[in-house]
């Protein structure tokens, strides 16, 4: 089922540490079928060495495995996961351009409004000075309005 989407969803997760995207096995490209009922993905946990398109697992759009032996964890290793489209690619630049299609989240890192709470999830974003993964602080203003004092 699906053997050519399974071989270029591998093929991608391949360009991913060729790249350099991903470290350890976090990180995947996952992709639509195109009559738009399943989704191929690459298992987590999976090691980037020895990785092969029959260990792609496909999914209908409710996240029930339909074919492959190991299940895909996503909420279970992250608590919030954002799925994008790969729009563009510039190997020289490495500049990476994509599309936000899809955010999960599991309801520990949900407020009472039913939004992401970011003091529940503490997003961690990467400092390439120091080489080091930093997690985010507090809030420090308000987006489209502080700013707006300063014209």
């Amino acid at each position: 089922m699906l053997e050519t989407l399974k071989r270029e969803v591998c093929d991608a997760n391949l360009k991913l540490v060729e790249y350099g995207l991903v470290i350890l096995t976090w990180g995947n490209v996952s992709a639509l079928s195109e009559d738009g009922k399943f989704v191929v993905i690459k298992p987590s946990g999976v090691d980037y060495s020895s990785m092969c398109p029959e260990q792609m697992v496909v999914t209908d759009l409710s996240g029930t495995v339909v074919e492959g032996e190991v299940i895909p964890t996503l909420i279970d290793e992250l608590p919030m996961a954002v799925e994008c489209r790969l729009v563009s690619y510039d190997p020289d630049s490495c500049c990476l351009v994509g599309e936000i299609v899809n955010v999960s989240a599991d309801e520990s890192v949900l407020g009472v409004d039913g939004k992401i709470d970011p003091e529940k999830l503490r997003p961690i974003t990467f400092d390439p000075i120091h080489n080091a993964y930093r997690v985010l602080g507090e809030k420090v203003g308000n987006a489209f309005r502080d700013g707006a004092k300063l014209k």
